[in-house]
């Protein structure tokens, strides 16, 4: 596993800027949890917040030298912390079994599990789950600090787009919040957030509404964003780079089918939605013949329908690509290419968004309906 992939799933309590899918409220919290960095990467960072957790993978699980081999190697240690008055309890629990990594820290609870003790400490105090020994793994140390730095990222703040403006303030260690204003008489449907330093684009990704309105005409909308750790460990000692100088709204799409700001970025953003769309019908004229099956109950449905939406192909057609350049006459060459792999990623995405949903059919997961049928389930759950 990289070292890119263990960062991404340290930060298990936030709100990534990919999927904005509603507004945001601050996030209050004394203390944050100090997790030792590795691969040469800093520390990380999570607020003490009511019902945090932190879900510890492949990285930061280490056998010990003499673990007997009969002991087995856990897959994931969870701690699950509060705050309580001056003090910080963790409570530290071992899972062991295949950990889908796609939908962690879900999955992760589906694992046969074992307690590995309650700890507690006060600010400043270093931490040691000494019981991790008795699953045969070192033991691991983290630090209480407190929640906010002594010098907070607060960077300045652009907008690429004349009819939206953004802010930013610091929320703690670990996140921001941006709010967009829509200064238009238009709805905005996605915008796409970043940082900017020395002329060099640090994507924080697109975020876009739910059923086709992220901002109404003359309204704001907050989201959070994740502080990555950023700099190199040196001789033990954490060497930081400097955050991005910039916080930059690069483009957004308006509900009349209008744009402002980046046209490649404007593009990635229209591609993306085509690629989605384009394969959620795809995948819905799929699905209607196999519901259409008398001979078959649900679950014989629903794995013969997950098995023939993975057939489907995730590179985008001829047909796509025109309509994208009808849209974008005037896009580049590279231009064309990124937007390209916006048109595949798209498809993907709604491949696995369905395999997700379907994965999760449960007939009886409703109390008003106990007995749902798969193709209200699907009504409910993924077409809408």
């Amino acid at each position: 596993m990289n070292a890119r992939i263990i960062v991404r799933l340290l930060a298990v309590s936030c709100v990534c800027m990919g999927m904005g899918r509603a507004q945001t409220p601050a996030l209050e919290a004394k203390f944050a949890i100090e997790v030792p960095g590795i691969n040469g990467i800093p520390p990380s960072y999570v607020p003490v917040g009511a019902g945090s957790s932190l879900v510890l993978y492949e990285g930061h699980l280490h056998r010990l030298a003499n673990a007997g081999p009969g002991i087995r190697k856990p897959s994931a240690i969870k701690l699950e912390y509060k705050a309580d008055g001056d003090m910080v309890t963790i409570a530290a629990s071992a899972y062991y079994g295949e950990v889908d990594l796609k939908t962690t820290p879900i999955s992760v609870e589906t694992l046969e599990s074992e307690a590995l003790g309650s700890y507690s400490g006060k600010l400043n105090d270093s931490v040691t789950i000494s019981a991790m020994e008795q699953a045969g793994l070192e033991p691991m140390t983290i630090k209480i600090v407190t929640a906010q730095t002594d010098n907070p990222y607060h960077p300045p703040t652009r907008s690429n787009a004349p009819s939206l403006r953004i802010d930013y303030s610091p929320e703690n260690r670990v996140f921001g919040l941006v709010t967009v204003h829509n200064l238009s008489n238009k709805a905005v449907t996605a915008v796409h957030l970043g940082s900017l330093k020395d002329g060099d684009i640090w994507n924080m990704g697109e975020v876009r509404g739910v059923r086709d309105e992220l901002i109404a005409p003359g309204a704001s909308y907050q989201i959070r964003v994740y502080i990555r750790p950023r700099g190199r460990l040196v001789k033990g000692s954490n060497v930081e780079k400097p955050l991005p100088g910039h916080m930059t709204l690069g483009a957004v799409l308006f509900a009349d089918g209008s744009y402002e700001g980046d046209r490649t970025l404007a593009a990635g953003m229209v591609a993306h939605q085509i690629g989605r769309e384009t394969q959620q019908q795809r995948i819905l004229s799929l699905t209607e013949p196999i519901l259409a099956q008398p001979e078959l109950d649900d679950n014989a449905r629903a794995e013969r329908i997950r098995i023939a939406v993975k057939q489907l192909p995730e590179d985008p057609d001829a047909k796509m690509i025109d309509s994208l350049r009808a849209q974008f006459p005037k896009l580049s060459d590279s231009g064309v290419a990124t937007a390209q792999t916006e048109l595949s990623s798209g498809m993907k995405n709604e491949k696995e968004r369905f395999d997700s949903c379907i994965k999760n059919f449960d007939p009886t997961s409703s109390p008003e309906e106990p007995n749902m049928s798969l193709e209200h389930w699907l009504d409910v759950s993924y077409a809408k």
